[in-house]
């Protein structure tokens, strides 16, 4: 097949490669022809090349700048990619580079300057290339767009942006398009990219070794990972969460040499442990998604899942990771760490093995991204109605788009000041609307983690998502965290906690967690640990539990879910819900069977009405609107989360194209009304059981959202925490008399004088310590001070008196946070009421909370 290809460049891959694979020997002979073409291959089989070789050979005969643009999800995989083809690129005098937001501004004008003929890039900035006014011009000369791993974007909304990308530049260029997946099953979903094209696929799955182990006790995890890794030279372990990979990563770090990465740390540091680990210096990474792609980061002979992938798509790619050739065979160990996470895992072992992957759908119609676009098209040239209409109806995402969707939505954009209409009912973008438009370049969903601290000890106890923070966290409530109860003091930048003796809410958003399929889940039905179909009623002395034995993927128990909300809302005014992937619990003050049997007796009488309703009054819903209302520039993207507000804001934008997309967003990722449909007359007659413990399944249920166990809060080890925290602070003291200075910490103050000079004037400082050096300096040589420093003088004149008439106390009060000299007075005055050191602390600990509390001002 190579022998198809120009001379010189069949040379260049015969010297790399010694023979075509078989998604070579099936793609490049139809690209060649001229055909549009989705290439479906295991990882390792080449398809990369399969793509990149024949559009390569066919640019060689009139090499123009921009001749071949390379789309991918990541800016990891372009720079993994630049590395691979530009073996190729150098040796046929042709010039490839990479455009993303992370390339530097001389790389950036050189590219505008003298454009390469090929282009790596990512939909974000694939857009930017439209309306760039230098390398718009050279976008005619574009005779291929390969797409790679579609898999991770067909079903999203920067999948949805690409497809409209795509239809602006078929206005510009004629192209081949060709697109690239090692997972997708659905082959009719590279539709949203090109409407006509043929699929060239291998058929027959790459053979996997499967390891599935279960071990409920974390050491016992630690060491079978310990043991895997022994076996093996080098190997990937994948977790589902950023906080699994850091805690796993710690662990594993005192007996291996191993790394975390993911999507938190910086670039830097990524692209540093990816070349150390290709070097076979460190032994494993344990890594989220941002390894999941076909990064080639060297030969990895093994994958370890950390509990279930959740997916078979999620699993294949993961252990594909390993045997990256095209004969070697992946192996994947799945460390489990309890029945469930075992059965499941069992589960999508099965079905990975039958070839059964999880089929996805394009998402269509998406006002967020249709007002984006509709600014962006409209910056460098002026359009009408129809001309807008015709761009968007061409792309597959809005073949369904309505003419009065599209006019609501540019009627939303004028009303905001983000496009204007002239004399001839031509649109335009506003100033307003470029500034939004540059600040909303990116539909990739963003989950920011805000630190929680403990002001007692000042340290990081936790991770709050942002969703969780926009909609469940209120200052002066309590919620448990790692076992115990914090009051949440202040939220801003980060989260400041006290320990609490209060009842804790349980924080329970599970994030952005893959969901687990219908197919996946029901298969659950047949394991030893599941107990039938049932809703098992559990009161625990203060709350009745309602916990339903659903196995049936969380999409479609997220649906009955808000089904059932819609009516028990009715009698309960305070509801705890959660669904998982098989089941759903609810819990309320008081025992009412009957409001939960009527409604599954009356659930199929308008469903989906009863879903929607309850959608739009759940925290879920204000969280969605906060994400969305950013995209439409209703929130500014540095806004500070306030859930009063985004409730307020919600309710004035109700029945706009804000709360149509908010609602199109939830149903599209979050629930599933065709299976739940399916099911609904099977759960009507569900059999109400009333237990006096939890079973071992709803127990494997709970496990996943509630900790038990009595919370034990002692407010002599709270109080010795502040205390300690004090104690360490280190103080600068300078003597006010000679002008020597020293350090030191609060607890080994064991002096009262200078030891320079023997003056008792010793002043506590807590920062400028240079500034505050010059001043008393100046003042000891004489010098006249400016009236600025003579007030500062005259705190530090004030804090040496404090030193010299409470001592040690003295810088005790001091070390608290945002204690000043006034503050400390008032404290140290008032001392010889207190009876103990204790009501000192406590004191200081709540000046600090105050000054916790106004900082916003202060600011």
């Amino acid at each position: 097949m190579f022998s198809l290809l120009n001379e010189k460049l069949r040379k260049l891959v015969e010297s790399k490669f010694e023979k075509p694979t078989e998604i070579q020997i099936l793609s490049i002979q139809k690209i060649l022809e001229g055909k549009n073409v989705l290439i479906v291959a295991p990882t390792g089989y080449g398809k990369t090349e399969a793509a990149f070789l024949p559009a390569l050979n066919r640019i060689l005969e009139n090499p123009l700048p921009i001749s071949i643009i390379y789309v991918t999800p990541l800016r990891s995989l372009n720079r993994d990619l630049l590395e691979r083809l530009s073996y190729f690129c150098k040796n046929l005098d042709l010039e490839i580079a990479v455009r993303h937001s992370d390339i530097t501004k001389y790389e950036r004008r050189k590219q505008t300057l003298f454009p390469p003929h090929i282009l790596i890039t990512t939909p974000e900035t694939f857009q930017l290339l439209l309306i760039s006014k230098n390398l718009k011009n050279y976008l005619k000369n574009v005779k291929f767009v390969i797409i790679d791993e579609i898999h991770e974007i067909v079903d999203n909304k920067r999948g949805v942006l690409l497809s409209i990308c795509l239809e602006r530049l078929r206005k510009i260029a004629k192209f081949q398009t060709i697109m690239i997946s090692a997972t997708i099953s659905n082959y009719e979903v590279g539709r949203i990219f090109c409407k006509d094209y043929e699929v060239v696929a291998i058929e027959k799955s790459k053979e996997y070794e499967y390891h599935i182990f279960l071990e409920k006790d974390f050491e016992n995890r630690i060491k079978k990972i310990l043991e895997i890794l022994k076996k093996h030279k080098q190997v990937l372990i994948f977790t589902n969460t950023r906080e699994e990979a850091e805690f796993l990563a710690y662990n594993l770090k005192k007996h291996e040499n191993v790394e975390v990465h993911h999507s938190s740390l910086s670039k830097e540091i990524r692209i540093e442990i990816e070349r150390e680990f290709k070097r076979g210096n460190i032994k494993a990474i344990v890594a989220t998604s941002s390894l999941q792609l076909g990064i080639d980061i060297g030969n990895i002979d093994a994958v370890i899942q950390y509990n279930s992938a959740r997916e078979v798509i999620q699993l294949i790619q993961r252990v594909g990771r390993s045997g990256h050739r095209e004969n070697k065979k992946p192996i994947g160990y799945i460390i489990c760490s309890d029945e469930l996470e075992f059965e499941e895992s069992k589960n999508i072992v099965k079905l990975a093995k039958e070839g059964k992957i999880e089929k996805i759908k394009n998402m269509e119609n998406c006002l967020d991204v249709l007002a984006n676009q509709i600014i962006s098209i409209c910056l460098k040239e002026r359009k009408s109605f129809e001309e807008l209409k015709e761009i968007f109806k061409d792309s597959y995402a809005y073949k369904n788009l309505s003419d009065e969707t599209l006019k609501e939505t540019i009627k939303f954009l004028k009303d905001h000041k983000l496009i204007f209409e002239d004399e001839n009912k031509r649109y335009g973008t506003s100033k307003k609307g470029l500034k939004y438009y540059i600040e909303n370049l990116s539909f990739i969903p963003s989950n920011k983690q805000y630190d929680v601290i403990d002001i007692t000890s000042n340290k990081l106890i936790a991770n709050f998502d942002e969703n969780f923070v926009a909609t469940e966290l209120e200052i002066e409530k309590s919620y448990l965290i790692r076992g115990a109860s914090w009051k949440v003091v202040d939220i801003k930048e980060k989260i400041f906690v006290e320990p609490s003796e209060e009842e804790a809410i349980i924080p329970y958003w599970e994030g952005e967690l893959i969901p687990v399929s219908f197919e996946v889940a029901k298969e659950i039905k047949n394991s030893n640990i599941f107990e039938g179909e049932k809703v098992e009623i559990v009161f625990d002395n203060k709350y009745f539990y309602y916990i339903f034995h659903l196995p049936y993927g969380n999409k479609v128990n997220e649906t009955l879910m808000y089904a059932i909300l819609y009516f028990i809302s009715r009698v309960y005014s305070e509801i705890f819900y959660k669904s998982l992937q098989y089941g759903i619990i609810f819990r309320v003050n008081k025992r009412n069977d009957e409001i939960f049997k009527f409604a599954l007796e009356n659930l199929d009488k308008n469903f989906e009405m009863f879903v929607i309703e309850s959608i739009k009054n759940s925290k879920l819903f204000y969280y969605k609107f906060y994400q969305i209302a950013k995209r439409f520039g209703i929130i500014s993207k540095d806004a500070e989360i306030n859930f009063s507000k985004i409730k307020k804001l919600a309710e004035f934008y109700r029945n706009s194209i804000i709360e149509k997309e908010v609602l199109n967003e939830i149903i599209f990722e979050k629930l599933d009304f065709e299976n739940a449909k399916k099911i609904l007359s099977e759960i009507k007659n569900l059999k109400f059981e009333t237990k006096e413990k939890f079973s071992k399944f709803s127990e494997l249920l709970l496990k996943r959202v509630f900790s038990f166990g009595e919370i034990p809060i002692l407010t002599a080890t709270i109080l010795e925490k502040i205390k300690n925290r004090l104690l360490n602070k280190k103080l600068f003291f300078i003597c006010l008399n000679c002008g020597n200075y020293f350090e030191s910490k609060v607890k080994d103050i064991n002096f009262s004088k200078c030891i320079k000079c023997n003056s008792y004037f010793l002043s506590i400082v807590k920062h400028d310590l240079e500034k505050n050096l010059k001043i008393v300096n100046k003042k000891i040589k004489g010098l006249s001070l400016s009236k600025e420093e003579e007030e500062i003088y005259q705190k530090l004149y004030e804090s040496a008196s404090l030193f010299i008439s409470f001592g040690k106390k003295a810088a005790l009060v001091l070390a608290g946070k945002g204690i000043g000299i006034e503050t400390a007075k008032k404290i140290l005055n008032i001392r010889k009421i207190y009876k103990s050191e204790e009501e000192l602390i406590r004191e200081i600990f709540e000046r600090e909370k105050e000054f916790l509390k106004i900082r916003h001002f202060i600011e």
